[in-house]
């Protein structure tokens, strides 16, 4: 019994190290969240977008988080001991695109989950994808790619197939 479980906990560091290495879910670290403005407003306002696709479940997300919000650093930047500002609501070419949360509470692995919505097309362009590890209390983050070519979007964010938090953006 203690052999399978020595061979249980290998296989499971073993199987997270190949996701973390693999790129598939974007670098994630510990960053300090910032309440910062935006530097200019017609850089970081998107335009023409007025309501939202889906209503988010407020109390839900103010009992796990204590914020949630999308962010950006330069192109060839990597996340570090840094933070990520949280002015960002429009993307251009150049930028990595930032999801960035502090957790009130441990959130589960499986628990959470992310999708991009096309506004204009009503469909979305990356359907909900579950993030397999948990996500410990304090502030992550994680940068990438842009997630799609230009065009208005929203940023959802689920935890446990609720809506918490819907973030309109725009990618010019």
């Amino acid at each position: 019994m203690k052999k399978f479980l020595v061979l249980l906990v290998v296989a499971v560091v073993v199987l997270a190290a190949i996701v973390y290495f693999s790129g598939l879910f974007g670098k994630k670290e510990a960053v300090a969240p910032t309440g910062g403005e935006p530097t200019s407003a017609e850089d970081n306002a998107p335009s023409g977008i007025t309501s939202l696709s889906e209503q988010p479940n407020i109390g839900k997300f103010n009992e796990y988080f204590k914020t949630l919000y999308l962010g950006k650093i330069p192109a060839g930047q990597e996340l570090g001991a840094g933070v990520v500002p949280q002015i960002t609501l429009v993307f251009k070419e150049g930028d990595q695109f930032c999801t960035v949360l502090e957790a009130k509470k441990t959130i589960p692995a499986g628990a959470y989950a992310s999708a991009l919505y096309d506004i204009d097309s009503k469909t979305y362009v990356k359907e909900k994808m579950v993030f397999p590890e948990e996500f410990p209390i304090g502030a992550s983050a994680g940068c990438g790619e842009l997630p799609a070519p230009a065009g208005k979007y929203e940023y959802k964010a689920y935890l446990n197939d609720v809506p918490v938090m819907v973030l309109p953006f725009e990618i010019k």
